[in-house]
């Protein structure tokens, strides 16, 4: 009686422990508000309760979860992975997708449930058995996994990639659950090759991951990392002096490019290889590559290696930064100029824009080469340009060129073409050369065209004469006191007519000495001045001919008045040009500045006041 009243208890006890038929089907996880699984503080997925009873309880499924982990979220239990469904084929390409971080927070975070998590229990021998913590503390390798309730060997289950894994089940391909079977499996499966193999793997690969400078090929090759450090240096050092040759305007080539420590050195050996040499006497590093370089073909100082840094430094670091601005400030104008270089027709490409911090600015961006200078030609190759800047056609909305007819004719022109795909880019003819136009068209009268060609010859006869300029700096030095700010004559600019106030600034403020040089020439004395003797005579008939005929030109009454009343004219015109130059001036200020009325106001004021002070 009392036998099978222990066996009664006995059989109730295992079939407290027997799962229900429910563990056995698959369930989905329940769906929080978000639309996410409900998890607990293990990482184990939790299956709500179907009954009423059992509302507010954590109930931990048997069942496999049919979705994994979307790809942006760690797996840290191993049996999410290794699915019974699966073939070891399966199994080994899943384990061989996996990214190094993913299996490094395997590795590292693996989930561990908490002291109190209840192991699921089965019935074997006549017991009750169940996984005991104490085993992974026993065997550092083995890990518990709560999906599957089973435990893995997680360096084996990870890092056997070998064709030996299609043969392999517990422990690796499927989990381990004869818990009575734990000493025989688990003492067994430490001993085997392919385990141990693993277990150095997984810790060379946590090594790596948490020092990577540790490894054994970096152990293995300090020399080549210490050469890479050293070159990295040296080629900063070369970046350098080719930046500051960019960015003084100078060439880079000599007539010798060797070292300029070497002593044989004939001729000059360039400004690149003479700075490169200013900073290798304070970098010992950059000094002994260039007297001892560890590989003689690997110098770094060749032409093409500087072509090469010129082209890294313009195009990948200072075009894409511009570029990236533009892109910033959404909208942009384009302003485009050609001229012929070499015999070759290029054109600079500049783009205008408000940068982040709320300034105008204008940036040279390329020079184009072009075949023709046609508007059709100059418009394809501008729209082409844009385009492969990766720059929209509808974000330009100003266009600024000169006013030839194949830029800004209204049909035919660039600034029309540019307008089919972009129709908000307005055209602005430049206003410097606007007014350069205008200057142009009132020095064509006759009086100041022959003022201009006076004060050309003065300047010609005085600096293409050292002797004649000695005179003239010798008259100067007599009566001007501070004669170490005081500029000599210029040359009359050619094409910008805006631009030769400063030389007629110059000429204005040495008329009186030339007129006492050219009168000493002549005369062999003048009123203004007393000189000594030496200076003052052996002059040849021909330059005695020629300052007398300047002489007569300079002081007569109509050159006077005509270049004072120029002169005057070009000293307001002079700060209007300036300005008009500017980057970040707007088309309110600029109309402003060269307005009719302001202009004509300034006009006949200081006209009347001009004529009074000459006569």
């Amino acid at each position: 009686m009392v036998r099978q009243e222990e066996k009664k208890r006995e059989l109730k006890r295992a079939a407290g422990g027997c799962f229900s038929l429910d563990s056995f089907v698959t369930k989905l996880p329940k769906q929080d508000d978000d639309g996410t699984a409900a998890v607990d503080s293990e990482g184990v997925t939790l299956e709500p309760s179907s009954s009423s009873s059992t509302e507010g309880q954590q109930v931990l499924p048997v069942g496999p979860t049919p979705a994994l982990p979307t790809p942006d979220v760690f797996v840290d239990d191993i049996g999410r992975l290794i699915v019974a469904t699966k073939t070891p084929c399966e199994i080994l390409d899943t384990i061989a997708g996996l990214c190094p971080a993913e299996k490094y927070h395997l590795l590292k975070n693996h989930v561990v449930v908490s002291q109190h998590y209840i192991y699921p229990t089965t019935f074997s021998g006549g017991h009750n058995r169940s996984f005991q913590p104490s085993w992974c503390t026993e065997y550092s390798w083995l890990v518990y996994s709560p999906h599957l309730d089973g435990a893995f060997c997680l360096p084996c289950a990870l890092f056997e990639v070998s064709s030996l894994r299609k043969t392999l089940n517990t422990l690796v391909n499927c989990p381990f659950r004869k818990w009575s079977q734990k000493s025989e499996t688990l003492n067994t499966h430490a001993t085997l090759k392919y385990h141990k193999r693993n277990v150095l793997a997984a810790r060379d690969f946590c090594d790596s991951m948490d020092m990577p400078e540790k490894t054994m090929p970096a152990r293995f090759d300090c020399e080549l990392r210490d050469r890479i450090q050293t070159n990295r240096k040296v080629v900063k050092s070369i970046a350098e002096a080719v930046l500051l040759c960019a960015r003084q305007c100078i060439g880079l080539r000599g007539t010798c490019e060797s070292s300029a420590t070497e002593e044989t050195v004939q001729g000059n050996p360039g400004n690149f290889m003479a700075v490169l040499q200013v900073i290798a006497n304070h970098e010992p590093v950059l000094q002994q590559h260039l007297q001892q370089p560890v590989m003689k073909t690997c110098k770094y100082t060749s032409p093409q290696i500087q072509n090469e840094l010129l082209h890294i430094i313009g195009r990948d670091i200072i075009q894409k930064s511009i570029i990236d601005e533009l892109k910033s400030a959404e909208y942009f104008s384009v302003l485009a100029d050609e001229v012929t270089s070499h015999n070759v027709e290029e054109l600079s490409l500049c783009f205008r824009f408000v940068d982040a911090s709320h300034n105008i600015r204008e940036e040279f961006i390329d020079f184009i080469q072009l075949e023709r200078i046609t508007g059709e030609h100059i418009a394809e190759a501008i729209v082409s340009a844009v385009e492969s800047f990766g720059l929209p056609m509808s974000c330009i909305v100003g266009q600024g060129y000169d006013g030839a007819a194949n830029m800004s004719s209204n049909r035919v022109g660039v600034q029309a073409r540019i307008r089919q795909s972009a129709p908000l880019a307005t055209y602005f003819h430049c206003g410097g050369h606007c007014l350069n136009l205008v200057i142009v068209h009132s020095c064509s009268l006759p009086n100041v065209r022959n003022v201009i060609d006076k004060m050309k010859a003065v300047c010609i006869f005085f600096r293409f004469s050292p002797k004649r300029e000695n005179l003239l700096n010798c008259i100067i030095q007599q009566k001007v006191i501070d004669t170490v700010r005081r500029k000599a004559l210029l040359d009359l600019c050619r094409t910008r007519w805006a631009e030769r106030h400063e030389a007629y600034s110059h000429f204005y403020q040495s008329f009186i000495y030339i007129v006492a040089a050219l009168e000493v020439i002549v005369y062999g004395h003048s009123d203004v001045t007393e000189l000594e003797q030496s200076a003052s005579s052996s002059w040849d008939s021909s330059s005695k001919s020629d300052a007398q005929s300047l002489l007569h030109s300079i002081t007569s009454f109509d050159f006077i008045i005509t270049f004072l009343t120029t002169y005057h004219m070009l000293s307001h015109l002079s700060a209007i040009t300036t300005k008009l130059q500017r980057s970040s001036l707007d088309i309110l200020e600029a109309y402003a500045m060269v307005t009719f009325a302001d202009f004509t106001c300034i006009y006949y004021y200081h006209f009347t006041i001009y004529y009074i002070t000459v006569i």
